[in-house]
Protein backbone atom coordinates (compact mmCIF):
# COMPACT_ATOMS: atom_id res chain seq x y z
CA UNK A 1 0.00 0.00 0.00
CA UNK A 2 1.45 3.36 -1.02
CA UNK A 3 2.04 6.41 1.14
CA UNK A 4 -0.89 8.14 -0.57
CA UNK A 5 -3.36 5.37 0.19
CA UNK A 6 -2.21 5.21 3.80
CA UNK A 7 -2.43 8.98 4.04
CA UNK A 8 -5.99 8.87 2.74
CA UNK A 9 -7.01 6.39 5.41
CA UNK A 10 -5.42 8.47 8.16
CA UNK A 11 -6.85 11.76 6.91
CA UNK A 12 -10.33 10.37 6.51
CA UNK A 13 -10.19 8.71 9.90
CA UNK A 14 -9.41 12.02 11.55
CA UNK A 15 -11.76 14.23 9.53
CA UNK A 16 -14.31 16.01 11.70
CA UNK A 17 -12.44 15.23 14.92
CA UNK A 18 -11.82 18.79 16.05
CA UNK A 19 -8.06 18.49 15.65
CA UNK A 20 -5.96 21.11 17.40
CA UNK A 21 -2.29 22.03 17.22
CA UNK A 22 -0.88 21.84 20.70
CA UNK A 23 1.51 18.95 21.25
CA UNK A 24 1.84 17.99 17.58
CA UNK A 25 0.80 19.33 14.25
CA UNK A 26 -1.77 16.60 13.64
CA UNK A 27 -3.05 15.83 17.14
CA UNK A 28 -6.70 14.81 17.39
CA UNK A 29 -9.09 14.73 20.32
CA UNK A 30 -10.99 11.62 19.20
CA UNK A 31 -10.67 8.85 16.66
CA UNK A 32 -13.85 7.71 14.92
CA UNK A 33 -14.13 4.35 13.24
CA UNK A 34 -12.14 4.55 10.01
CA UNK A 35 -13.88 3.83 6.73
CA UNK A 36 -13.20 0.52 4.96
CA UNK A 37 -9.87 0.14 3.25
CA UNK A 38 -9.78 -0.37 -0.49
CA UNK A 39 -9.26 -4.00 -1.33
CA UNK A 40 -6.97 -3.13 -4.21
CA UNK A 41 -4.67 -0.18 -4.79
CA UNK A 42 -5.28 1.27 -8.23
CA UNK A 43 -2.67 2.89 -10.41
CA UNK A 44 -4.55 6.18 -10.00
CA UNK A 45 -3.74 6.12 -6.28
CA UNK A 46 -0.17 4.85 -6.58
CA UNK A 47 1.49 8.21 -7.26
CA UNK A 48 3.23 9.48 -4.09
CA UNK A 49 2.09 12.90 -2.90
CA UNK A 50 4.34 15.76 -3.89
CA UNK A 51 6.80 17.14 -1.36
CA UNK A 52 6.10 20.68 -0.14
CA UNK A 53 7.74 23.42 -2.18
CA UNK A 54 10.18 25.78 -0.44
CA UNK A 55 8.86 29.27 0.17
CA UNK A 56 10.76 32.56 -0.05
CA UNK A 57 8.34 34.16 2.43
CA UNK A 58 9.51 35.30 5.84
CA UNK A 59 8.03 34.30 9.23
CA UNK A 60 5.41 36.56 10.74
CA UNK A 61 6.47 39.29 13.15
CA UNK A 62 4.76 37.32 15.94
CA UNK A 63 6.85 34.20 15.32
CA UNK A 64 10.06 36.24 15.00
CA UNK A 65 9.25 38.13 18.22
CA UNK A 66 8.77 34.81 20.04
CA UNK A 67 11.97 33.09 18.87
CA UNK A 68 15.25 34.96 19.05
CA UNK A 69 17.03 32.12 17.26
CA UNK A 70 15.12 33.03 14.09
CA UNK A 71 16.20 36.68 14.34
CA UNK A 72 19.94 36.09 14.19
CA UNK A 73 21.78 36.41 10.85
CA UNK A 74 21.82 33.29 8.72
CA UNK A 75 25.05 31.29 8.34
CA UNK A 76 26.01 28.49 5.97
CA UNK A 77 25.20 25.76 8.51
CA UNK A 78 21.68 27.11 9.07
CA UNK A 79 20.39 25.71 5.78
CA UNK A 80 18.71 22.31 6.41
CA UNK A 81 19.02 19.56 3.80
CA UNK A 82 16.82 20.48 0.85
CA UNK A 83 15.19 17.04 0.60
CA UNK A 84 14.36 16.57 4.29
CA UNK A 85 10.65 17.29 3.68
CA UNK A 86 10.22 14.80 0.83
CA UNK A 87 8.12 12.55 3.06
CA UNK A 88 6.22 15.43 4.68
CA UNK A 89 3.63 16.28 1.99
CA UNK A 90 1.13 17.76 4.44
CA UNK A 91 2.97 21.06 4.91
CA UNK A 92 2.93 24.20 2.84
CA UNK A 93 5.27 27.17 2.62
CA UNK A 94 8.43 25.64 4.11
CA UNK A 95 10.76 28.59 4.73
CA UNK A 96 14.17 26.96 4.33
CA UNK A 97 15.92 30.33 4.08
CA UNK A 98 14.52 31.33 7.47
CA UNK A 99 15.63 28.12 9.23
CA UNK A 100 18.25 28.22 11.96
CA UNK A 101 20.43 25.42 13.32
CA UNK A 102 20.68 24.85 17.08
CA UNK A 103 23.67 23.15 18.72
CA UNK A 104 22.44 20.91 21.53
CA UNK A 105 24.25 20.13 24.79
CA UNK A 106 25.08 16.53 23.75
CA UNK A 107 26.95 17.74 20.65
CA UNK A 108 24.16 16.97 18.18
CA UNK A 109 22.11 19.54 16.34
CA UNK A 110 18.69 20.31 14.96
CA UNK A 111 17.00 22.97 12.86
CA UNK A 112 13.97 25.12 13.62
CA UNK A 113 12.18 25.57 10.30
CA UNK A 114 9.33 28.11 10.00
CA UNK A 115 6.35 26.85 7.98
CA UNK A 116 3.63 29.02 6.46
CA UNK A 117 0.87 26.45 6.89
CA UNK A 118 0.98 23.34 9.04
CA UNK A 119 -2.46 22.20 7.89
CA UNK A 120 -2.84 22.93 4.18
CA UNK A 121 -5.61 21.59 2.00
CA UNK A 122 -4.81 18.21 0.55
CA UNK A 123 -5.48 16.99 -2.94
CA UNK A 124 -6.67 13.60 -4.21
CA UNK A 125 -7.26 13.01 -7.89
CA UNK A 126 -10.77 12.25 -9.07
CA UNK A 127 -9.46 9.11 -10.75
CA UNK A 128 -8.17 7.88 -7.40
CA UNK A 129 -11.36 8.78 -5.55
CA UNK A 130 -13.47 6.72 -7.96
CA UNK A 131 -11.54 3.57 -7.02
CA UNK A 132 -12.34 3.89 -3.28
CA UNK A 133 -15.29 2.18 -1.57
CA UNK A 134 -18.37 4.40 -1.54
CA UNK A 135 -18.24 5.16 2.21
CA UNK A 136 -14.58 6.05 2.06
CA UNK A 137 -15.00 8.09 -1.11
CA UNK A 138 -17.75 10.17 0.53
CA UNK A 139 -15.75 10.74 3.71
CA UNK A 140 -12.63 11.65 1.71
CA UNK A 141 -14.49 14.24 -0.36
CA UNK A 142 -15.81 15.81 2.84
CA UNK A 143 -12.33 15.83 4.37
CA UNK A 144 -10.95 17.56 1.28
CA UNK A 145 -13.61 20.28 1.46
CA UNK A 146 -13.03 20.75 5.20
CA UNK A 147 -9.28 21.11 4.62
CA UNK A 148 -9.90 23.74 1.94
CA UNK A 149 -11.92 25.85 4.39
CA UNK A 150 -9.27 25.79 7.12
CA UNK A 151 -7.33 29.02 7.64
CA UNK A 152 -3.55 28.80 7.29
CA UNK A 153 -1.77 27.86 10.52
CA UNK A 154 1.74 29.26 10.70
CA UNK A 155 4.27 27.54 12.93
CA UNK A 156 7.64 25.82 13.09
CA UNK A 157 8.90 22.27 12.58
CA UNK A 158 11.92 20.64 14.18
CA UNK A 159 14.34 18.84 11.85
CA UNK A 160 16.68 16.51 13.68
CA UNK A 161 20.18 16.03 12.34
CA UNK A 162 20.73 12.48 11.02
CA UNK A 163 21.89 10.27 9.76
CA UNK A 164 19.62 10.85 7.97
CA UNK A 165 18.14 14.23 8.91
CA UNK A 166 14.46 13.80 9.68
CA UNK A 167 11.51 16.15 10.13
CA UNK A 168 10.09 15.86 13.62
CA UNK A 169 7.21 17.49 15.50
CA UNK A 170 5.84 20.90 14.65
CA UNK A 171 3.68 23.44 16.45
CA UNK A 172 1.63 26.51 15.65
CA UNK A 173 2.85 30.01 16.52
CA UNK A 174 0.01 30.19 19.07
CA UNK A 175 1.18 27.00 20.80
CA UNK A 176 4.80 28.20 20.91
CA UNK A 177 3.84 31.58 22.42
CA UNK A 178 1.61 29.91 25.02
CA UNK A 179 4.25 27.44 26.24
CA UNK A 180 2.43 24.43 24.80
CA UNK A 181 4.85 23.42 22.05
CA UNK A 182 6.05 20.13 23.49
CA UNK A 183 6.20 16.58 22.18
CA UNK A 184 6.74 13.48 24.35
CA UNK A 185 8.09 10.30 22.77
CA UNK A 186 8.64 6.88 24.32
CA UNK A 187 11.11 4.13 23.43
CA UNK A 188 13.93 6.58 22.68
CA UNK A 189 17.67 6.17 23.13
CA UNK A 190 19.93 3.47 21.67
CA UNK A 191 18.33 0.83 23.89
CA UNK A 192 14.77 2.14 23.47
CA UNK A 193 14.40 2.49 27.23
CA UNK A 194 14.03 6.26 27.56
CA UNK A 195 11.27 8.82 27.18
CA UNK A 196 12.19 12.15 25.59
CA UNK A 197 10.50 15.54 25.80
CA UNK A 198 11.20 17.90 22.90
CA UNK A 199 9.94 21.45 22.68
CA UNK A 200 10.25 24.97 21.36
CA UNK A 201 9.81 27.80 23.89
CA UNK A 202 9.54 31.59 23.52
CA UNK A 203 12.37 33.95 24.49
CA UNK A 204 10.95 34.73 27.92
CA UNK A 205 11.33 31.15 29.16
CA UNK A 206 14.43 30.62 31.30
CA UNK A 207 13.70 27.13 32.62
CA UNK A 208 11.42 24.19 31.83
CA UNK A 209 10.25 21.89 34.64
CA UNK A 210 8.59 18.53 34.10
CA UNK A 211 6.50 17.36 37.06
CA UNK A 212 5.69 13.66 37.21
CA UNK A 213 2.44 12.23 38.56
CA UNK A 214 4.24 11.38 41.82
CA UNK A 215 5.61 14.93 42.15
CA UNK A 216 9.17 14.22 41.00
CA UNK A 217 10.78 17.11 39.13
CA UNK A 218 13.15 17.27 36.16
CA UNK A 219 14.44 20.65 34.97
CA UNK A 220 16.28 21.90 31.91
CA UNK A 221 17.50 25.24 30.58
CA UNK A 222 16.48 26.09 27.00
CA UNK A 223 19.18 26.29 24.33
CA UNK A 224 18.31 28.81 21.62
CA UNK A 225 14.57 28.39 22.19
CA UNK A 226 14.72 24.58 22.19
CA UNK A 227 14.36 22.05 24.98
CA UNK A 228 15.23 18.36 24.94
CA UNK A 229 14.99 16.24 28.10
CA UNK A 230 15.74 12.51 28.02
CA UNK A 231 14.80 10.40 31.02
CA UNK A 232 14.99 6.73 31.92
CA UNK A 233 11.64 5.05 31.45
CA UNK A 234 9.94 5.10 34.89
CA UNK A 235 9.12 1.89 36.72
CA UNK A 236 5.45 2.80 37.11
CA UNK A 237 2.81 5.16 35.72
CA UNK A 238 3.26 7.46 38.73
CA UNK A 239 6.67 8.44 37.36
CA UNK A 240 5.32 9.62 33.99
CA UNK A 241 5.32 13.34 33.12
CA UNK A 242 2.04 15.06 34.03
CA UNK A 243 2.71 18.80 33.88
CA UNK A 244 5.16 21.21 32.23
CA UNK A 245 5.99 24.60 33.70
CA UNK A 246 7.92 27.16 31.65
CA UNK A 247 9.46 29.75 33.97
CA UNK A 248 9.51 33.41 32.87
CA UNK A 249 10.27 36.70 34.60
CA UNK A 250 6.51 37.19 34.91
CA UNK A 251 3.81 34.56 35.28
CA UNK A 252 4.87 31.00 34.42
CA UNK A 253 3.43 29.25 31.38
CA UNK A 254 1.61 26.11 32.53
CA UNK A 255 0.77 23.09 30.41
CA UNK A 256 -1.01 19.98 31.72
CA UNK A 257 -0.35 16.84 29.70
CA UNK A 258 -3.33 14.72 28.75
CA UNK A 259 -2.87 11.38 30.62
CA UNK A 260 -4.00 9.59 27.47
CA UNK A 261 -0.91 10.92 25.70
CA UNK A 262 1.42 9.09 28.11
CA UNK A 263 -0.63 5.94 28.66
CA UNK A 264 1.64 2.88 28.68
CA UNK A 265 4.87 4.85 28.46
CA UNK A 266 6.15 3.15 31.62
CA UNK A 267 6.02 -0.27 29.95
CA UNK A 268 8.70 -1.90 27.79
CA UNK A 269 8.41 -1.00 24.14
CA UNK A 270 7.68 -4.52 23.02
CA UNK A 271 7.75 -8.02 24.42
CA UNK A 272 11.22 -9.52 24.21
CA UNK A 273 11.86 -11.66 21.17
CA UNK A 274 12.97 -15.26 21.38
CA UNK A 275 16.47 -14.15 20.47
CA UNK A 276 18.95 -13.91 23.31
CA UNK A 277 22.64 -14.13 23.97
CA UNK A 278 22.26 -17.39 25.84
CA UNK A 279 20.10 -20.44 25.35
CA UNK A 280 18.69 -23.42 27.16
CA UNK A 281 19.94 -26.89 26.36
CA UNK A 282 17.06 -29.22 25.67
CA UNK A 283 17.19 -31.93 26.67
CA UNK A 284 19.72 -31.26 29.47
CA UNK A 285 22.96 -33.22 29.54
CA UNK A 286 23.20 -35.32 32.72
CA UNK A 287 26.51 -35.33 34.62
CA UNK A 288 27.99 -37.95 36.92
CA UNK A 289 28.82 -35.37 39.61
CA UNK A 290 27.58 -33.58 41.60
CA UNK A 291 24.61 -35.87 42.26
CA UNK A 292 21.63 -34.94 40.08
CA UNK A 293 23.57 -32.31 38.12
CA UNK A 294 22.76 -31.59 34.47
CA UNK A 295 23.91 -29.03 31.90
CA UNK A 296 20.82 -26.86 31.31
CA UNK A 297 22.42 -23.73 29.78
CA UNK A 298 25.02 -22.81 27.22
CA UNK A 299 26.20 -19.52 25.83
CA UNK A 300 28.70 -17.87 23.56
CA UNK A 301 30.52 -14.90 24.98
CA UNK A 302 29.19 -11.49 24.00
CA UNK A 303 31.38 -10.79 20.99
CA UNK A 304 29.69 -12.21 17.86
CA UNK A 305 33.00 -13.15 16.30
CA UNK A 306 33.67 -15.64 19.11
CA UNK A 307 32.80 -19.24 18.38
CA UNK A 308 30.68 -21.01 20.91
CA UNK A 309 29.41 -22.22 23.09
CA UNK A 310 32.54 -21.44 25.13
CA UNK A 311 30.99 -21.97 28.55
CA UNK A 312 28.06 -23.97 29.83
CA UNK A 313 25.92 -23.99 32.95
CA UNK A 314 25.12 -27.04 35.03
CA UNK A 315 22.59 -27.03 37.87
CA UNK A 316 21.86 -29.25 40.86
CA UNK A 317 19.90 -29.11 44.12
CA UNK A 318 21.10 -30.00 47.61
CA UNK A 319 19.85 -29.25 51.13
CA UNK A 320 17.13 -26.76 50.18
CA UNK A 321 19.42 -24.90 47.84
CA UNK A 322 19.92 -24.81 44.08
CA UNK A 323 23.32 -24.19 42.54
CA UNK A 324 24.71 -23.11 39.17
CA UNK A 325 28.12 -24.28 37.97
CA UNK A 326 29.72 -22.39 35.06
CA UNK A 327 32.78 -23.62 33.16
CA UNK A 328 33.71 -25.14 29.84
CA UNK A 329 31.65 -28.21 29.03
CA UNK A 330 34.82 -30.29 29.14
CA UNK A 331 35.49 -29.29 32.75
CA UNK A 332 31.89 -29.86 33.77
CA UNK A 333 31.84 -33.34 32.23
CA UNK A 334 35.13 -34.19 33.96
CA UNK A 335 33.83 -33.05 37.35
CA UNK A 336 36.58 -30.43 37.67
CA UNK A 337 36.32 -27.17 39.60
CA UNK A 338 33.90 -24.57 38.23
CA UNK A 339 32.52 -21.16 39.11
CA UNK A 340 29.57 -21.70 41.50
CA UNK A 341 26.58 -19.66 42.64
CA UNK A 342 23.92 -21.06 45.02
CA UNK A 343 20.67 -19.64 46.40
CA UNK A 344 18.15 -20.77 49.00
CA UNK A 345 14.88 -22.14 47.64
CA UNK A 346 12.95 -20.25 50.34
CA UNK A 347 14.69 -16.95 49.57
CA UNK A 348 14.08 -17.38 45.84
CA UNK A 349 10.36 -17.98 46.40
CA UNK A 350 10.18 -14.82 48.52
CA UNK A 351 12.07 -12.59 46.04
CA UNK A 352 10.82 -14.15 42.74
CA UNK A 353 14.33 -13.83 41.25
CA UNK A 354 17.89 -13.45 42.52
CA UNK A 355 20.73 -12.10 40.41
CA UNK A 356 24.32 -11.03 40.92
CA UNK A 357 27.28 -9.81 38.86
CA UNK A 358 30.57 -11.60 39.52
CA UNK A 359 33.74 -12.75 37.77
CA UNK A 360 34.86 -16.11 36.42
CA UNK A 361 38.25 -17.44 37.57
CA UNK A 362 39.95 -15.81 34.55
CA UNK A 363 38.47 -12.40 35.45
CA UNK A 364 35.74 -12.30 32.79
CA UNK A 365 32.45 -10.82 34.12
CA UNK A 366 29.38 -12.99 34.50
CA UNK A 367 25.77 -12.05 35.20
CA UNK A 368 24.03 -15.00 36.86
CA UNK A 369 21.05 -15.93 38.92
CA UNK A 370 17.77 -17.83 39.29
CA UNK A 371 14.10 -17.10 38.78
CA UNK A 372 11.28 -18.88 40.60
CA UNK A 373 9.68 -20.52 37.59
CA UNK A 374 6.22 -20.40 39.19
CA UNK A 375 6.41 -16.59 39.38
CA UNK A 376 8.75 -15.44 36.57
CA UNK A 377 9.70 -16.55 33.07
CA UNK A 378 12.91 -14.78 32.05
CA UNK A 379 15.18 -11.79 32.72
CA UNK A 380 15.48 -8.72 30.48
CA UNK A 381 18.55 -6.51 30.83
CA UNK A 382 17.33 -3.06 29.77
CA UNK A 383 20.71 -1.32 29.88
CA UNK A 384 24.26 -2.06 30.94
CA UNK A 385 27.64 -0.34 31.02
CA UNK A 386 29.33 -3.68 30.32
CA UNK A 387 27.61 -4.59 27.02
CA UNK A 388 25.47 -2.50 24.64
CA UNK A 389 21.81 -2.91 23.90
CA UNK A 390 18.91 -4.53 25.69
CA UNK A 391 18.76 -8.30 25.78
CA UNK A 392 16.90 -11.26 27.18
CA UNK A 393 18.24 -14.09 29.35
CA UNK A 394 16.17 -17.30 29.22
CA UNK A 395 15.84 -19.33 32.40
CA UNK A 396 16.42 -23.07 32.55
CA UNK A 397 13.13 -24.99 32.70
CA UNK A 398 14.03 -27.19 35.65
CA UNK A 399 16.07 -24.97 37.95
CA UNK A 400 15.25 -21.44 36.72
CA UNK A 401 18.97 -20.67 36.36
CA UNK A 402 20.29 -18.08 33.89
CA UNK A 403 23.66 -16.54 33.09
CA UNK A 404 25.77 -14.79 30.48
CA UNK A 405 29.56 -14.39 30.39
CA UNK A 406 31.45 -11.44 28.89
CA UNK A 407 34.86 -11.51 27.30
CA UNK A 408 37.47 -9.11 28.67
CA UNK A 409 38.52 -7.89 32.09
CA UNK A 410 36.24 -4.85 32.38
CA UNK A 411 38.54 -3.76 35.19
CA UNK A 412 36.46 -0.73 36.12
CA UNK A 413 33.39 -2.87 36.78
CA UNK A 414 29.98 -1.76 35.58
CA UNK A 415 26.26 -2.12 36.15
CA UNK A 416 23.21 -3.95 34.79
CA UNK A 417 19.65 -2.61 35.09
CA UNK A 418 17.18 -5.43 34.68
CA UNK A 419 13.81 -6.88 35.58
CA UNK A 420 11.93 -10.16 35.35
CA UNK A 421 8.99 -11.04 33.10
CA UNK A 422 6.32 -12.10 35.58
CA UNK A 423 3.71 -14.77 35.12
CA UNK A 424 -0.03 -14.20 35.42
CA UNK A 425 -2.23 -11.29 34.42
CA UNK A 426 -0.78 -10.77 30.95
CA UNK A 427 2.56 -9.34 29.91
CA UNK A 428 4.20 -7.35 32.74
CA UNK A 429 7.52 -6.92 34.52
CA UNK A 430 8.87 -6.59 38.01
CA UNK A 431 10.37 -3.27 39.11
CA UNK A 432 13.75 -2.44 37.61
CA UNK A 433 16.75 -3.49 39.66
CA UNK A 434 20.38 -2.43 39.25
CA UNK A 435 23.17 -4.96 39.84
CA UNK A 436 26.75 -3.75 40.04
CA UNK A 437 29.98 -5.45 39.02
CA UNK A 438 32.87 -4.50 41.30
CA UNK A 439 36.11 -3.20 39.77
CA UNK A 440 39.09 -5.50 39.84
CA UNK A 441 41.56 -4.89 42.70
Amino acid sequence: MTRLTLALIVLVAFSGCGAELTTARTAATATPKPPPRPTKVSKACSTPPAAPKPSTAQPSARLLDALAVLRRPMTAEDAPPANVFVFEPFLSGVMLDAARRVHLADGSGEWIVPVGNLTPAFRVSEACLRTLPAEQRKATRKAIKDSERRPATEGAVIVRDGPPPQAGPGWSTDAIAAGKAFHLQSCTGPMHNHITLTGVVPDAVTQVTITAQDGALVQATPIENTVSIEQDRPDSASGLPAHITSTTSGAPLEYALDPRATHGYEKPCEPPSNKSIGKRREPPTKLEAPKGAAIELETSRWQPEDSGPEVAGATYRAGGRRCLLVASEKRLRAGQSAHRFCVSDAELRAKRFIVRAARLPNGDPILEGFVDREQASWIVVERSTVAPGAWRLPAAKSSGAFFVAFHGKHARGGSFTLHAALRGGGFHYSALQTVRLNPTP
